[in-house]
């Protein structure tokens, strides 16, 4: 059964600005708000950890392109299917060698070239996409740009079970969780004010027009 998710005013805001552009992201920011309301005990708090850094990385994925209308397509195949490929195709090979130079296959030498190349841009990839959300590419350099990244690497971080520590590692402080996503509230309300705007300006058409009905009658 589905509940509301109680919100204060300007979660309300970016949340109903969201669902406008993408209701798949307006979702995952309502799932994030309603983890960090979880009360987190020793059993539950990696775990509510690792959805929160989901719902988070998610967001901030899909963001950029929902909010600038620049979408930069993922390198194929990516990073991570290179480095998959890496175990079989060097499973004859020993590079614990003690030697200066050990010789490798043309196929292992050709996936490590398109892994390092595929990591840089996938790299360039995730700035260029911040660039064009918070700053309309107009300043790769803001420092709005670093926190964006900041933020995104956080929320990477807690995405997996498997990252996210030995098991003995307490999970982030719920400051810390905001303090992260203000950086995205932050944006969204930013390149969404127009729409607010909008909003406010149709509620004042409405107010009159209603005024102007209750005249007539």
């Amino acid at each position: 059964m589905s509940h509301a998710v109680a919100m204060d005013e300007r979660q309300t805001r970016v949340f109903t600005a969201l669902r406008e552009r993408s209701p798949r992201l307006a979702g995952m920011y309502r799932a994030l708000l309603e983890a960090l309301r979880f009360p987190a005990d020793e059993v539950s708090e990696i775990a509510r950890a690792s959805v929160i850094g989901h719902c988070g990385r998610e967001l901030m994925n899909g963001a950029p392109a929902v909010l600038s209308g620049v979408d930069i397509p993922r390198p194929s195949p990516n990073s991570s299917a290179l480095k998959d490929r890496l175990p079989s195709l060097l499973k004859d090979v020993d590079l614990g060698l003690d030697q200066d130079l050990i010789p490798v296959s043309r196929s292992v030498a050709a996936t490590l070239d398109a892994l390092i190349k595929t990591v840089a841009q996938e790299q360039g990839r995730n700035r260029r996409l911040a660039s064009a959300a918070v700053t309309d590419e107009t300043d790769n350099k803001h420092p709005a740009i670093q926190q964006w990244i900041e933020a995104q690497k956080f929320f990477a971080k807690w995405t997996h079970l498997d990252r996210a520590g030995d098991g003995e590692r307490a999970g982030p402080a719920d400051d810390v969780i905001l303090a992260h996503l203000r950086v995205v509230e932050d944006l969204i309300e930013v390149r969404t004010a127009a729409f607010f705007d909008a909003v406010r300006s149709i509620d004042d058409l409405l107010a009159v027009a209603n005024a102007t009905d209750e005249d007539e009658t």
